[in-house]
């Protein structure tokens, strides 16, 4: 199948943010700037990758303009409560994740990241429950970004210890 130029830099872009070369992701955004791609995938890949530099007030920028008019978007739930975990304000980021959750049940993602967010609460009973049941739909389903998601964002071993030592 034949993949037009603008496609072609939105797949490479992500391929960047996704494998952390920030430097070339950057470059690619500019490119793109340059010639004026602008799409709502576009704006959820910046996201990401100011996410990734931990840039995290120009995060909430693109996420402020995405939410006005994608505000029952998963993606866009989900990234919103990425931002309020990884600034510490974990209630905020449950309800993202839980809004996120219910707008797509399947999702093991926001359910993953409610259970994180839980840990961050110090409810660590509900996150035992949350996380562990999630866990056997990772296993049974073999969803992908889940399992993606537990190998490379979660450290297992601060989840483990914090749910069984509390």
């Amino acid at each position: 199948f034949i993949i037009n130029y603008k496609e072609s830099l939105g797949l490479k872009l992500k391929d960047e943010i996704i494998s952390e070369k920030l430097e070339d992701a950057e470059k690619t955004l500019e490119q793109m700037e340059s010639m004026g791609i602008e799409n709502p995938m576009l704006n959820i890949e910046k996201v990401s990758f100011c996410i990734k530099k931990q840039d995290f007030d120009s995060a909430q920028r693109y996420i402020d303009e995405l939410m006005d008019e994608y505000e029952d978007n998963v993606n866009v739930l989900t990234m919103q409560g990425d931002i309020f975990y990884l600034t510490g304000e974990y209630a905020k980021a449950y309800q993202f994740f839980k809004y996120a959750s219910e707008s797509v049940p399947e999702a093991l993602y926001p359910a993953f990241s409610m259970g994180l967010s839980l840990i961050g609460m110090e409810n660590y009973k509900e996150a035992k429950h949350m996380l562990f049941e999630n866990s056997k739909k990772v296993i049974i389903n073999d969803d992908d970004d889940a399992a993606s998601y537990m190998k490379s964002d979660i450290d297992a071993e601060v989840v483990t210890y914090s749910i069984r030592n509390n």
